[in-house]
């Protein structure tokens, strides 16, 4: 046929017809030859060694011969002259048939059907990307087993199939990180199956830093960051709708909150601490310390911002019930206010669980590092929910307290005298209490009545800033004792007595105060000092100042007994706001004065 190519056209139909039967032998040859290279590795699995080494033979000897051809080529380009002498030269095949490289084509079209299979699974279901690729490194293991004892060892087989697989692996990846779309489960699985890489080129005898391109390459701390951001956003906006649909039903307050075994509750906590905790699962299936860590962070970050809008939001709506210029502005407001508060002060108490609970089941599974900043960080969330639970008993204290401005304005002057403003005080409250105990938490409620005694003896405290008011020193012992009596008794109803009396042990020294002669007043104040490191002297001079007895020497006499006094650990009663109610063209307004020495 080579030599056909001089001839007439005759000639060579001639030739052609004589050989076409041979052509479609060849083709159904190369086909068989296809689909033997395609299936190698089965082929070895299977058993059938001999038709692989009969197949290697085959395309060995075809190599070689396309070697002579490429030669022989090479030389009639650059030598034609030399060439022509010789005779011999122009013997063998004339065409190279490049069974080698058809070989080399069926083993890449082998694999990349694989991959192919591997992105089907992969979009479907992220999390199978591991198990979707695990053929990939038992082929690698049969090559390296197998195939060096049945072809050439001039093909180094091992490393021409390494080279193939890893750089497919390369690219299908770098196909995946590469979508816009990309999801976090997928990105998350990316990552894992970028360490197990590592270790499985490890079992095989190869170095991870040999093979180039490096099959992420190397972007494996921008995917955890990536990843992490990822997560963060999704939890940013789960986060803003909840809040969002928080305030939203505190604000308006169309209905009840969620009643739980009798207790107030909004309806967003467990389903917040779910999704948490689904996306600390995804960063803990990342094994990477970092990546934990720096979720819990954005956790925690979003959960104190989630504690601050709460404080917003609720000290904005009691100024509204607190600081409404009338009577009518209020009761244009929605009603339940009260069960919200309890409400959202509950689930700071079911917060602050919730955190611990991650905390003992993510911590101890990081490194001691990691472990440590974990429980730092998560600790911080707690100690806020715990503030913001405070603060919330705290608020529907000023509710309470709003109440009672008439009764405390009353308080040492002398309506006092003859009246039961104390005995007011208190029904009051406890008509409070009452619809308070039912609804809150049972941790919360021991702490409501612990702020409310303190409140009640500051805010009686407070009252010496009354207008008119003034001691008759009898009388007003007589008063106070009958006051202290009332309150005294009605909050040992709902705290323990020792309790009630370690806060109200300070007007036994107040009522000193009142009651002392111009001898034993510098006792009385030294011991009041002693007990209470922070009481203010301005506060103490508007006391004698009020007594119907008062003299130039009683301030004299405590001016005189200032000296140093040791500070204590924690601050005292003495050293609270002080609310002081002023009466000015018909409108109560709250004073706050910081009572310093």
């Amino acid at each position: 046929m080579h030599q056909s190519e001089r001839a007439d056209n005759d000639v060579r139909q001639t030739l052609e017809s004589y050989f076409a039967p041979l052509e479609d032998t060849v083709g159904l040859f190369d086909e068989r030859v296809g689909i033997i290279a395609i299936n190698l590795i089965e082929l070895v699995r299977a058993g059938n060694k001999s038709l692989v080494v009969r197949l290697a033979k085959i395309v060995d000897a075809e190599e070689r011969s396309d070697e002579k051809v490429l030669a022989l080529q090479e030389a009639q380009t650059s030598h034609q002259e030399i060439a022509s002498r010789f005779k011999s030269i122009q013997k063998g095949p004339k065409v190279a048939r490049g069974y080698k490289e058809k070989f080399l084509a069926c083993i890449k079209a082998a694999v990349q059907s694989k991959f192919d299979q591997a992105k089907e699974d992969f979009e479907v279901d992220p999390e199978s990307l591991e198990q979707s690729v695990n053929w990939y490194f038992d082929d690698l293991r049969t090559v390296r087993n197998e195939f060096t004892r049945l072809v050439p060892p001039r093909w180094k087989i091992f490393d021409t199939y390494l080279k193939i697989y890893h750089d497919m692996m390369h690219d299908f990846l770098k196909e995946q990180i590469d979508k816009s779309d990309l999801d976090g489960q997928s990105l998350l699985s990316i990552i894992r199956w970028n360490s197990e890489y590592g270790k499985g080129m490890k079992t095989l005898g190869v170095k991870i830093v040999d093979l180039k391109p490096q099959v992420i390459d190397g972007r494996e701390a921008d995917l955890l960051k990536e990843y992490s951001q990822l997560i963060i956003k999704k939890m940013e906006e789960w986060m803003d709708n909840i809040i969002a649909d928080d305030t939203k039903d505190f604000l308006q307050r169309t209905h009840q909150p969620n009643e739980e075994d009798g207790k107030w509750h909004m309806p967003s906590v467990p389903t917040m601490f779910t999704m948490i905790n689904q996306q600390l699962n995804v960063a803990l299936d990342s094994s990477k310390g970092n990546v934990v860590s720096g979720v819990v962070d954005e956790c925690v970050r979003l959960l104190k911002n989630r504690q601050t809008r709460w404080q917003q939001v609720i000290s904005e709506e009691i100024n509204k019930h607190v600081k409404t210029a009338s009577k009518e502005d209020v009761e244009d407001l929605p009603d339940g206010i009260l069960e919200y508060m309890m409400a959202v002060a509950n689930d700071q108490i079911r917060c602050a669980a919730y955190v611990q609970e991650i905390s003992d089941r993510v911590a101890p599974l990081l490194s001691k590092k990691y472990e440590d900043l974990i429980r730092r960080s998560l600790e911080d969330a707690m100690n806020g929910f715990v503030d913001i639970a405070t603060y919330c008993l705290a608020q529907i204290i000023e509710i309470i307290f709003n109440d009672l401005r008439p009764p405390i304005k009353n308080l040492f002057t002398p309506s006092w005298y003859s009246g039961n403003d104390m005995d007011t005080m208190v029904t009051t409250m406890r008509s409070y209490v009452v619809d308070l105990y039912p609804g809150l938490d049972d941790d919360l409620f021991p702490a409501f009545m612990h702020q409310l005694s303190e409140k009640t003896c500051v805010a009686y405290l407070s009252a010496v800033y009354n207008k008119g008011t003034k001691f008759r020193s009898a009388d007003a012992a007589n008063q106070i004792r009958a006051d202290v009596g009332v309150g005294y008794g009605f909050l040992t109803e709902f705290v323990d007595r020792g309790e009630v009396k370690g806060v109200w042990t300070v007007l036994e020294h107040f009522l000193a105060l009142i009651c002392s002669d111009r001898m034993t007043l510098g006792e009385k104040y030294d011991a009041f000092k002693e007990a209470y490191w922070d009481l203010p002297l301005a506060w103490v001079e508007t006391v004698l100042k009020n007594r119907e007895d008062k003299t130039k020497e009683f301030m004299e006499i405590v001016k005189a007994r200032q000296h140093y006094t040791p500070r204590g650990a924690e601050p005292t009663i003495m050293s609270r706001y002080v609310l002081a109610l002023v009466y000015c063209n018909d409108i109560w307004l709250t004073c706050l004065f910081r009572l310093i020495m």
